[in-house]
Parts: C-alpha cells; structure tokens; sequence
C-alpha cells in the first residue's frame, strides 16, 4: 500500500499574531420602526483577554468546537496547534481506561517501531517532524490522532495475513495486548493462546493455558505484563509475562459457580472476578509479585 502524498502536517509554522480586518463604518438602519446602529468596528472583549486565558478557554472545547474555531482566524488557528488542543479534545472522547492504554502503547515503541507505524499511511515529510516530539507530554493523542486522520484519509487498504490460530473447537474471543506485542486466544476447546510479535514481523506461540472447561475470556493488563483467563471451570488463571518472553502462572482464582468475568481494574495490580452465584472477589498484586486475595 503506497504511502498517502497528501500536505497534511500538524506542524504546519503559523503566524502567532492575530490580524483583525479593518471593518467598514458602523452601518446604519431601522428595524420595526427602531433606528439600528451596528457597531462592527468595536474590538471584542474577548481579544482584550491575555493569551494565556484564551488557552486554557480552548482546552476546555469539544472536539468540534475546537476544529470550528481554529476556522475563525490566523490567531484561533495558531493557538489551536500551539496547545495542541485538536488532539487533546480528540483524546478526551475516549474512557480514561482506553486513554491509559493508548499512552501506555506508544511509550513502549521506539522510534523504529513509530515509523513503520505511521509508514503505511504517512510520507516521511509527515513522520519525521512528529517523531522528534516524541518527548512532549502530549506525544501519545498527537501521534495516535495524527494516525487515526491519515487512516480515515486512505482510501483502500489492502490485507496480508500475518497468522493463522488453530483451535479444536469454537474461538470465543481474541484480544492483543496494549502495545500490540502480545496476542491471546480463548477457546471452547478448554485453552487459550498467547502468541508474541517476533523481530521479523512474525508471530511466534509462546504459551498455551489450560482449563478443564470452556475459556470463557481471555484479556491482558494496561500495562500487557499479566494476562488473565476466565473459565466456565469456575476458575480464573492469571500469567505474567517473564524477562526472557515467556508466560508463567502466578494464581488461580477459585468460584463455586460458573465465571462471568475476569477483568483488571485501574493501572493493572487488581482484577475483579465474579461468578453466576453472586460471588466476586478482588485479587491484588503485592510488591512482590504475588496475587492474594483481597489485597
């Protein structure tokens, strides 16, 4: 797929100094037998504020808001890329959670994996400018917004199939972790399957869970380091991934009733379990990397 050769560059320079057009005369008139003085000529009060007001006004703006703002003038314009606010207002629509992962993703990448990245959809005039912000703190919305608008921009992609997961029965569900390293598969033929992205491009298995039922569930933490499994066996597995690439269990969760969900909850040290005979329990990860129940 060729590179999208568009001029779309979020670091397009800007003058930072508002030019007002010069209005004509205050027109004049009558409306239901009233004389009407229009005063265009008059500065808006609004200008008179210092920029630094005008910033935190616009971090504030919906994403539509924003887009219809920087329409207005050279000076809107200017301060809607200075503050970065297009991404940030793009950012903001997403759950807190969803955020988490997104910035969690791009922290993990070095510059060579951002670039191959972006490469499908952006020309290196595109890339190279947002690479070197890498630093910035709104880097992540900047560079997954940037991605997301070139993407909506290509019009034809076009698939290769990079892996083929054999079950013995049905695939309930398929889930990649956060920084998009790690691949997990849950099955009714009592597994679930943990690939990870090789060097080369290409995936490699690097573990298989097992239960003794269905894997109802199978998801990984914010931070792609544990992954959590859950089971119509009424148990729920969690594994961590090692120094050397491996998955390794580090506990077992136990209901009396079938499981209904196994997720994790906030930056990744606790998960919620809960069972169909009203039963839930919180697992917490201690300091040093063991799971207990209620910690």
């Amino acid at each position: 797929m060729n590179p999208i050769k568009s001029n779309f560059s979020i670091h397009e320079p800007l003058s930072p100094t508002f030019e007002q057009n010069q209005l004509e005369e205050a027109a004049t008139g009558v409306s239901e037998s009233r004389d009407v003085t229009l005063y265009h000529n008059n500065n808006s009060p609004f200008f008179e504020l210092p920029e630094f007001i005008h910033s935190k006004i616009i971090r504030c703006l919906g994403l539509r808001e924003v887009t219809r703002l920087a329409e207005v003038c050279r000076y809107f314009r200017h301060l809607v890329k200075q503050n970065k606010a297009l991404e940030r207002a793009w950012n903001r629509r997403f759950p807190s959670s969803h955020q988490y992962q997104l910035k969690t993703t791009i922290k993990t990448k070095d510059e060579h994996q951002l670039r191959d990245w972006l490469k499908p959809f952006a020309n290196k005039e595109t890339i190279e400018p947002l690479i070197k912000q890498q630093e910035n703190i709104h880097f992540p919305a900047q560079l997954l917004f940037t991605n997301s608008k070139l993407m909506s921009l290509c019009k034809k992609f076009e698939l290769v199939e990079k892996l083929e997961i054999s079950h013995g029965d049905r695939v309930l569900e398929a889930n990649f972790s956060p920084d998009g390293q790690h691949l997990v598969t849950a099955s009714r033929d009592e597994t679930a399957k943990i690939y990870g992205l090789e060097d080369d491009g290409s995936w490699k298995q690097k573990a298989i869970i097992t239960h003794n039922e269905w894997v109802r569930s199978a998801i990984f933490s914010p931070d792609g380091c544990y992954l959590i499994t859950a089971s119509h066996d009424h148990t729920a597995k969690i594994y961590g991934l090692e120094d050397d690439g491996s998955w390794e269990e580090k506990a077992i969760i136990s209901h009396n009733n079938l499981l209904l969900s196994a997720i994790f909850i906030g930056d990744g040290r606790r998960v919620v379990t809960a069972s169909l005979g009203d039963s839930v329990k919180i697992t917490g990860r201690g300091n040093n990397g063991s799971w207990e129940l209620g910690a």
